[in-house]
C-alpha cells in the first residue's frame, strides 16, 4: 500500500491511499476524487521537480513505473485559468450568532521579532507563522492567505464585499445593536481599507468561505472557533490587536517558504496543528507579542485623541470615522 499526502495550491490537502499494483489511470482518478481537481500536474521533492504520469500508459502499474510516492508530499497544480469576475450579490440562507463588535486596529506589538517555529517530526513539517501587515486589514489578509495563499488587495477587497452583503441579506440577525450603529453605516464602514474586522467578520466569513475558524489567542491561550462543524479548518494567532495566519511548511527541519506552505486542514486530522499553535503561542508570548486588549494604550493619528483598550478604540472610531488608530507605550 502507499500513501502519500496531497495538496493544492489553495491549501487544501488530502491523504492518499493506493494499492502500488494500482494503475496509473486510477492513480489519476484516486487523486482527482481526492482534491476535486480534473486536470492537475504534480510535483514533488525540494525544490519541486513535475512528475510526468503522461510518460506511463494508463494500463502501466505504479509498481512498474518506478515512481516513489510513498510517504511523499505532492503537489496537485491545475492548470492556470482567469481571475474570476466579482461574485454576484445573492441572498445567503443561514445567519451567524455574532458576539460583539470589532476587535480593534491591527497593530502587531513588534513585528520585527524574529518569529519562532515549531518542528512537528511526526508530520515530517514545521509549523510556522505568517505576518500580515500592519494596515488594520490584518484580519482580512490573514484570511484570505490561509484560504488561497495570496494576500492581494483585491481579495481583501472581496472579502470586506462579502461581509456587508451577508449584512445586507440578514437584516433580522444584524439590527444596529449589534453592529454599534445603523446596517447601512456599518456595510459603508466595513468596505473601507482602513476599517478593521473582529467577531461579526470572522463568523461571516467562515460561512461564506464554508470553512472553520480558529482564532487561537496568545495569552492565556484560548481557541475562539467560528462556524465549528465544517470539513476543513484555516488557524489565525490574535495578539489582542493584530491577526496572522497559522501555516505549515513540509520540511521538520524549518521553514521553505510560503509557497509550499499548507494552510487548510482537515478537522478530523489536524489537533497536532492547533497544539503546534499552542506551543507557538508560548514562544510568542514570551516576546511580548500579546497585548491586553482592555488596557492598551491607544492614539488616533488623525486628531490625537488617546485613550485606553479595545472598547475606548471602537467607540471613537464609530464616532468619529477615524480609522488610523496605533498602539502607545
Amino acid at each position: 500500500m502507499i500513501r502519500f499526502r496531497a495538496r493544492t495550491p489553495d491549501g487544501r490537502q488530502a491523504v492518499v491511499q493506493i494499492d502500488d499494483n494500482a494503475t496509473i489511470r486510477q492513480l489519476r482518478e484516486t487523486i482527482c476524487e481526492k482534491v476535486d481537481i480534473k486536470q492537475f500536474e504534480l510535483k514533488a521533492g525540494f525544490p519541486p521537480k513535475v512528475i510526468k504520469l503522461e510518460d506511463y500508459s494508463d494500463d502501466t502499474t505504479i509498481s512498474a513505473s518506478g515512481l516513489q510516492l510513498n510517504n511523499e508530499s505532492i503537489q496537485v497544480i491545475p492548470p492556470a485559468t482567469p481571475a474570476p469576475a466579482a461574485p454576484p450579490s445573492q441572498p445567503l440562507q443561514s445567519g451567524p450568532n455574532p458576539t460583539k463588535a470589532p476587535a480593534g486596529p491591527s497593530k502587531i506589538s513588534d513585528p520585527r521579532q524574529e518569529t519562532p517555529e515549531i518542528p512537528i517530526p511526526s508530520e515530517s513539517s514545521t509549523l510556522v507563522l505568517r505576518v500580515m501587515p500592519d494596515d488594520n486589514s490584518c484580519l482580512f489578509r490573514a484570511i484570505t492567505t490561509a484560504v488561497s495563499g495570496d494576500q492581494h488587495a483585491d481579495h481583501v477587497t472581496k472579502l470586506r464585499w462579502h461581509v456587508a452583503d451577508y449584512i445586507r441579506n440578514n437584516p433580522s440577525v444584524y439590527s444596529a445593536a449589534i453592529l454599534g450603529k445603523e446596517p447601512a453605516a456599518y456595510c459603508a464602514w466595513i468596505q473601507q481599507e482602513n476599517s478593521w474586522g473582529g467577531d461579526i467578520e470572522l463568523d461571516i466569513l467562515s460561512r461564506v468561505l464554508g470553512v472553520e475558524i480558529d482564532a487561537c489567542i496568545v495569552q492565556p491561550f484560548s481557541v475562539q472557533r467560528y462556524n465549528e462543524g465544517a470539513s476543513e479548518r484555516i488557524v489565525l494567532i490574535y495578539s489582542g490587536i493584530h491577526y496572522d495566519t497559522v501555516a505549515v511548511s513540509p520540511d521538520p527541519e524549518g521553514d521553505l517558504g510560503a509557497e509550499l506552505d499548507m494552510r487548510r486542514f482537515e478537522v478530523v486530522n489536524s489537533d497536532w496543528v492547533l497544539e503546534g499553535t499552542r506551543k507557538l503561542c508560548e514562544k510568542l508570548a514570551a516576546q511580548g507579542y500579546m497585548t491586553n486588549t482592555s488596557t492598551f494604550g491607544i492614539m488616533c493619528k488623525v486628531c490625537g485623541w488617546k485613550g485606553k483598550g479595545e472598547r475606548e478604540a471602537t467607540k471613537h472610531a464609530m464616532e468619529t470615522g477615524h480609522m488610523e488608530l496605533e498602539e502607545i507605550r
